[in-house]
């Protein structure tokens, strides 16, 4: 682990009418490559809880790994296979109100749930393009009522379940047309209940009603404020900004819920707010950020300055 106690602020935030700038600085970090508690190979998918519990999917390790908000491992579950609490790589985690925990089983194409403790509870999905089946599930969200919102992304669709994973809905489908998709790996509901999706390969951000009507798209590939190089995990702030992994430009970005760009920050490399592959992004109750490098095997965390 690098020294916690070295703090590298970053002075690229962008001043924004009527509101406070917005900057991270670099607090600490934790991981590493390997097998072992706390290690990772290939952590992608990030959630915290209320209680300030973190759970990060631990891709080729087949296991969540769970933290407190220092980094101190706290449990783990999980193993290759296809029965109840096994996954086959999977990509994404998400936390609901009550604290269960959710998991896009990606190459199993399920969804599975289970408490905070890691005990099975159920599941739902199955591979298919039907209503309520799924194909490489990546990425969970909850809107207030605690509808569950999957990103589908061989599918290019997002699916609205129930809680118990009854099928309520879905909208998207292949293409680069305004509410179309092509791989989407990210996912975030702002406080009105609006959802954003990472549209990795569209090079994108796309904004939807909570019944996923399109309201609004941004981004291009490039590498300038506000273009893309597959974007993928999408988090929600408490000003209702959009944190954005630009995983192949190496940094993070954020926007206004309109899509205006406001800051970034992030190089290529593996020090301090360095990044190989930015993939998962989470805010915690404090307002810290939280961002899993999928390449470095490490979680970086962020303090959001001027609260």
């Amino acid at each position: 682990m690098k020294n916690i106690f070295l703090v590298l602020c970053f002075c690229l935030s962008t001043a924004h009418a009527g509101t406070t700038s917005t900057t991270y600085t670099y607090l600490s970090e934790w991981g590493g490559p390997g097998t072992e508690n706390g290690k990772f190979y290939f952590p992608y998918g990030i959630a915290v809880d209320k209680k300030g519990n973190i759970y990060i999917s631990d891709y080729s390790n087949e296991r969540i790994q769970k933290f407190d908000l220092t980094g101190a491992y706290q449990t783990q579950w999980g193993s290759k296979g296809t029965g109840n609490g096994k996954f086959h790589h999977a990509l994404g985690v998400a936390v609901d109100s009550k604290g269960k925990v959710y998991v896009a089983d990606t190459l199993n194409s399920i969804v599975q749930v289970f408490t905070p403790a890691g005990d099975f509870l159920t599941q739902w999905g199955g591979l298919g393009a039907g209503d309520g089946q799924l194909e490489n599930p990546v990425a969970i969200a909850f809107n207030r009522t605690g509808q569950v919102y999957v990103v589908d992304s061989s599918n290019n669709r997002i699916e609205v379940f129930t809680a118990t994973g009854k099928y309520l809905s879905q909208w998207g489908s292949l293409g680069a047309d305004p509410g179309q998709f092509n791989n989407p790996t990210g996912i975030a509901l702002d406080s009105r209940g609006n959802v954003y999706i990472g549209d990795t390969k569209n090079n994108r951000v796309e904004k939807f009603s909570p019944t996923g009507k399109f309201l609004a798209q941004w981004g291009e590939k490039g590498e300038g404020n506000g273009q893309f190089n597959s974007p993928g995990g999408v988090a929600i702030n408490e000003r209702d900004q959009i944190i954005v992994a630009d995983e192949e430009n190496y940094r993070v970005q954020v926007f206004s819920a309109a899509g205006t760009y406001l800051t970034q920050f992030g190089t290529e490399g593996n020090d301090n707010s360095q990044f190989k592959a930015p993939s998962g992004v989470a805010v915690d109750p404090q307002g810290n950020l939280y961002v899993t490098d999928w390449v470095s095997d490490r979680v970086q965390k962020f303090k959001l300055e001027g609260k």
